[in-house]
C-alpha cells in the first residue's frame, strides 16, 4: 500500500507523514515510526499498530476501531474525537495525550501509562483500565459505566460530573482525586484507597466500599443509601448531609468521622 508516496508497511519511517483522510483499514504498521504524523480523519480500522511510535502524532477524528496498538508510544498525541471502539492498547504509553470527546467503548488499556491524559467528554463504556496508571488524568464529564479500574493508580484524577455506574475499582488508588457530582451507582470500590478523595454530591447508592481507606475523604451531600462500608476506615471523613439510609456501617465506624451534621443515619434519623 502506497499513500502520498509513502509505503505503508511494518517498521516504515513515516515521521511527519501527511496521511490525513487516508484509508488504511487493516494496514500492517507494526513497529512503524509515525512521530508527528498527520492522521487527521484517517481510517485505520483493524490496523496492526503494535510497538509503533506515535508520539505527537495528530489522529483527531480518526477511526482506529478494532486496532492492535499494544506497547506503542503515543505520548503527547492529539486524538480529539478519535474512535477506538474495541481497540487493544495494552502496555501503551499515552502520557499527556488528548483523547477529549473520543469514543473508546470496550477498549483495553491493561497496564498502560496514561498519566495526565485528557479524556474529558469521552465515551469509555465497558473499557478496561486494569493495572493502568492514570495519575492526574482528566476523565470529567465522561461515560465510564461498567469500566474496570481494578488495581489502577488514579492519584489526583479529575472525574467531575462523570457516570461510572456498575464500574469496578477494587484495589485501585484514588488518593487526592476529585469525583464530585459523579454517579457511582452500584460501583465496586473494595479495598480502594481514597485518602482525601472528594466524593461531594456523588451518587454511591448500593456501592460496595468494603475495606476501603476513606481517611479524610469528603462525602458532603453524597448519597450512600444501601451502600456497603464494612470495615471501611472513615477516620476524619466528612459526612455532612450525606444519606446513609440502610447503609451497612457501624456506629463505631461513624464515630471516627470528622463531620456528621445533617447526616441521614442508617436507621433514618438525622444527626444533629
Amino acid at each position: 500500500m502506497i499513500i502520498n508516496g509513502k509505503k505503508i508497511e511494518p517498521n516504515a519511517d513515516l515521521t511527519f507523514a501527511e496521511l490525513a483522510n487516508a484509508k488504511m483499514n487493516m494496514a500492517m504498521l507494526t513497529g512503524a515510526k509515525l512521530i508527528g504524523a498527520n492522521l487527521n480523519k484517517a481510517e485505520l480500522r483493524f490496523a496492526k499498530l503494535s510497538k509503533t511510535i506515535l508520539n505527537t502524532a495528530n489522529f483527531e477524528y480518526a477511526d482506529l476501531s478494532g486496532c492492535d496498538i499494544q506497547n506503542a508510544d503515543v505520548r503527547s498525541a492529539l486524538g480529539e474525537g478519535a474512535i477506538f471502539i474495541g481497540s487493544t492498547l495494552n502496555g501503551t504509553k499515552m502520557i499527556l495525550a488528548d483523547l477529549t470527546n473520543g469514543t473508546l467503548s470496550n477498549a483495553s488499556f491493561f497496564n498502560s501509562d496514561l498519566r495526565g491524559i485528557s479524556m474529558m467528554g469521552a465515551n469509555l463504556l465497558s473499557a478496561s483500565f486494569n493495572a493502568a496508571r492514570l495519575d492526574f488524568a482528566d476523565i470529567s464529564q465522561t461515560n465510564l459505566d461498567k469500566c474496570d479500574f481494578s488495581q489502577a493508580n488514579l492519584t489526583g484524577v479529575q472525574m467531575i460530573h462523570s457516570s461510572a455506574r456498575w464500574s469496578h475499582w477494587d484495589d485501585a488508588t484514588l488518593n487526592l482525586g476529585d469525583l464530585s457530582f459523579s454517579n457511582l451507582y452500584e460501583a465496586k470500590l473494595i479495598r480502594t484507597s481514597c485518602f482525601q478523595t472528594n466524593f461531594m454530591s456523588c451518587n454511591l447508592t448500593m456501592a460496595d466500599l468494603s475495606d476501603a481507606n476513606l481517611t479524610n475523604t469528603n462525602f458532603t451531600a453524597a448519597c450512600l443509601q444501601r451502600a456497603v462500608l464494612t470495615n471501611a476506615n472513615l477516620e476524619g471523613a466528612n459526612l455532612s448531609r450525606a444519606n446513609l439510609l440502610d447503609a451497612k456501617i457501624t456506629f463505631e465506624q461513624l464515630s471516627y468521622a470528622s463531620h456528621l451534621t445533617g447526616t441521614i443515619m442508617p436507621d433514618g434519623t438525622i444527626h444533629r
